[in-house]
């Protein structure tokens, strides 16, 4: 719950070999960077690839729709955005 930090839902993964090192940048660091980029609150959020770096892939729904943040995981740089329809 983005409101209270329970975890309301867990899924099983399985990780590449670059997704199983920890990254630099925690979950709650970049929940914080994906909310300083755009408005609105949390609604998932995993460890993903994206352009060959391992990033944080946070959903943000705002009053305008929804945005997928994607935040290197060893930098914190936002690499991309992506409205969701």
């Amino acid at each position: 719950d983005s409101r209270s930090g329970e975890v309301v839902r867990q899924e099983s993964l399985r990780l590449s070999s670059a997704q199983s090192t920890a990254p630099d940048v925690t979950a709650a660091e970049a929940i914080a960077i994906a909310l300083d980029t755009v408005s609105g609150r949390v609604k998932a959020m995993d460890l993903g690839t994206e352009r060959g770096i391992v990033v944080w892939e946070v959903e943000v729904i705002g009053t305008g729709g929804g945005t997928e943040i994607y935040i290197d995981s060893q930098s914190g740089t936002v690499v991309k955005q992506e409205r969701m329809t």
